[in-house]
C-alpha cells in the first residue's frame, strides 16, 4: 500500500472519531455544538476537526513512509489514535505539551515530562 493510500486511511480514521465526537455532543446538547453555550463557535470548531483529521493522516503518513504500518486496518487505527501516539512521544523525550482529553467544555491536563498531570481547566476538580 503506498503513503498516501496510508494517509488516507489516517485521514479516514481521524473521521470516524470525530464523527463520533459530534454525535455525542448533538445527543448531550440537542443543537449543533457550536450553537450550545460554552462551546466554541463554527469557525474554531472546524479548524479543530481539521487539524484533527491532519494530524491522523501525517502520522499514519509518516509511519507508513518508515514501514512501521503497511495496511489499511493499521493506518486507520494510527488515525484514530494519532493525538494519543502524539501525546506520549511528546512525553518520551522529556517535552511538555497540552492536550485536551475531552471535549472543549471539559479540562485540559499538562504533561510534564516527569508524567505528573497538572489541572490546567476546570479549578473544580480534584
Amino acid at each position: 500500500m503506498s503513503v498516501p493510500e496510508l494517509a488516507l486511511w489516517g485521514l479516514a480514521g481521524g473521521f470516524v472519531v470525530e464523527a463520533l465526537n459530534l454525535v455525542a455532543s448533538i445527543r448531550k446538547h440537542q443543537v449543533w455544538p457550536w450553537h450550545a453555550p460554552g462551546e466554541l463557535g463554527l469557525g474554531l470548531y472546524l479548524c479543530c476537526v481539521f487539524l484533527r483529521l491532519l494530524v491522523g493522516a501525517i502520522v499514519a503518513g509518516a509511519l507508513g513512509a518508515d514501514q512501521q504500518v503497511t495496511g489499511a486496518a493499521g493506518a486507520f487505527l494510527i488515525g484514530v489514535s494519532a493525538p494519543l501516539i502524539i501525546r506520549n512521544a511528546v512525553q518520551q523525550v522529556g517535552g511538555t505539551h497540552e492536550v485536551p482529553l475531552t471535549d472543549a467544555t471539559e479540562e485540559a491536563v499538562t504533561l510534564s515530562s516527569s508524567g505528573s498531570e497538572i489541572n490546567a481547566g476546570n479549578s473544580d476538580v480534584a
